[in-house]
């Protein structure tokens, strides 16, 4: 069986749903928790992900824990 994500637009769910429970067993639909939450899950994994292996690789600097915190009391006290 092979996972694929199928967008379908609003006016059609209702036949596509009646397809799928035709279809069954050959067919499974299941929710994805994630984008029920965040309809932007996957993207931010991504790039999350990406900034971490930049970092870890070096193209990207983590500034040090004071210095990020002193410019925030910086900030905050104008």
């Amino acid at each position: 069986m092979q996972t694929l994500a199928v967008e379908i637009q609003d006016c059609f769910v209702d036949r596509f749903m009646a397809f799928v429970e035709k279809s069954q067993p050959n067919i499974k639909v299941q929710i994805d928790e994630n984008l029920k939450i965040d309809g932007d899950f996957y993207q931010r994994q991504k790039q999350l992900n990406q900034t971490r292996g930049d970092i870890k690789s070096g193209k990207e600097v983590m500034k040090p824990h004071k210095e990020v915190w002193g410019n925030i009391y910086q900030h905050l006290s104008k």
